[in-house]
């Protein structure tokens, strides 16, 4: 019987996830309109050789979100042809850096078992697994957050400078990702982490000005090149994108699409739904009295940055809790990993169950 307490038995799960997503990526057609848009917008890119400026049709600009997840498709498609798969594929490396960086942090805080069962759930729940091969701009973001939280914490437990450059190289990322999001989602339970355990010193000896130097130098020379080329766009992006679409339900600006009105409060259903198999564990997370250990708390604050910001956003999509997921999936790793055998077989059932099915489902219709 296997024993998964056996790291090897670990290993053998997440790989056999990660492996059914990849051997599926080109096997079945473009999802719904954004993937077709995006990849064509990065197809375009290639043809165009416009790096600049993502083009919506030929000779109209697309100003909604930034160029980093269109450079990833673009150049996979140079090395691999336009195709699905070259298409999904950035998604599914970015998925794999993700869970580097989760295991890495997992080992680093709370054991060896618990930072691969954390890439488990990270990469078996609903959101994940299909974020982890879809054409969208969510990926590259969420893997810049992840790797901007990941030198955050680490700079706050050690203090080395190379921490505090990738927290500063991440945000940058992040705002060729998706924009200023990035600084919200990140710096948000930052700030109330340093608000709540009093750590300013930690924070004033952070190397501000050569990390602003790399978070700038990173994204602001394609803004600058991007509004040269087009005028116009930092005011749709900044103003429109940014605060229109949050604020006003059915946004009438959006020159892309429809806005997607949701009640407010409806990312938390959609949080649970995201969390799927794993929010049947939720249940594990409710602790017995004490103190809660800084890096637990700094999990929750980051876990719930992300749902607390869109619960009154008037146009959300479910793939916008995908910043939070590493979070959450650290947070059920520390209680998977603890708990009796009974249960932690009912987790690894769980892990393999939307893989399996979607794999079988794949393979049966194409």
């Amino acid at each position: 019987m296997l024993n998964l307490k056996n790291e090897r038995t670990l290993w053998w799960v997440l790989g056999s996830i990660l492996l059914l997503r990849l051997v599926g990526l080109g096997i079945y057609p473009l999802m719904d309109t954004s993937e077709a848009r995006y990849a064509e917008m990065a197809r375009k890119m290639v043809e165009l050789n416009d790096w600049i400026t993502p083009m919506f049709d030929y000779g109209v600009p697309f100003w909604g979100k930034p160029p980093l997840s269109f450079w990833t498709q673009a150049a996979s498609m140079t090395v691999f042809g336009v195709n699905e798969f070259a298409a999904r594929f950035p998604a599914w490396l970015l998925h794999l850096a993700s869970c580097f960086i989760i295991i890495k942090l997992g080992t680093q805080q709370i054991s060896r078992n618990a930072g691969i069962w954390a890439a488990i759930i990270f990469s078996s729940t609903t959101l994940g697994l299909v974020s982890s091969g879809v054409v969208l701009t969510d990926p590259v973001l969420s893997f810049s957050i992840l790797l901007a939280s990941y030198g955050f914490w680490r700079w706050m437990k050690c203090a080395s400078k190379a921490d505090a450059y990738l927290m500063f190289a991440g945000l940058g990322l992040g705002l060729l990702a998706k924009g200023p999001l990035t600084l919200v989602l990140m710096g948000a339970p930052a700030f109330a982490w340093f608000v709540i355990y009093k750590e300013w010193g930690r924070v004033l000896r952070l190397p501000w000005i050569s990390g602003l130097v790399l978070m700038f130098g990173i994204s602001v020379p394609w803004y600058v090149a991007a509004e040269m080329k087009t005028p116009g766009f930092m005011e749709y992006f900044f103003v429109g994108e940014h605060w229109s679409r949050y604020v006003v339900s059915n946004w009438a600006g959006d020159l892309y699409g429809s806005a997607h009105a949701k009640p407010y409060g409806s990312i938390w259903i959609q949080l649970g739904l995201s969390l799927l198999p794993w929010a049947l564990f939720l249940p594990l997370l409710i602790r017995k009295r004490g103190s809660m250990q800084r890096f637990e708390a700094y999990l929750w604050l980051w876990a719930l940055a992300t749902p607390v910001f869109f619960t009154f956003a008037g146009n959300i999509l479910w793939t916008y809790l995908l910043p939070a997921l590493p979070a959450w999936a650290l947070l059920l790793s520390a209680r998977v990993s603890e708990v009796g055998p009974k249960t932690t077989w009912a987790a690894a059932a769980s892990a393999l169950v939307l893989p399996i099915i979607g794999a079988g489902i794949i393979y049966a219709g194409y």
